[in-house]
């Protein structure tokens, strides 16, 4: 998804700036601002596509389960919970 990607290009250059500010990074380190920040981009990202799919999943039926995005989140958080 292109918003995930966005979040890992905004966050990898300012951790990589604070590691050169510290000592100046070694691969290890480079590794882990990549690995972090694709962690982060995902943790943010993953419930959003979440609701996008269901939403789209319910789209094709008369009878909708969501009244929209919210509804979607409250009723899939009430019900699932972090499954």
């Amino acid at each position: 998804m292109a918003v995930s990607y966005y979040i890992k290009c905004i966050i990898k250059p300012s951790t990589k700036k604070l590691l050169t500010l510290l000592d100046g990074p070694d691969e290890l380190q480079k590794f882990g601002v990549a690995a972090a920040s694709s962690a982060l981009a995902t943790l943010l990202t993953y419930p959003i596509d979440t609701l996008r799919t269901r939403i789209a999943l319910e789209a094709g039926e008369k009878d909708g389960k969501f009244d929209g995005v919210c509804d979607a989140a409250k009723k899939i958080f009430r019900e699932e919970e972090f499954a």
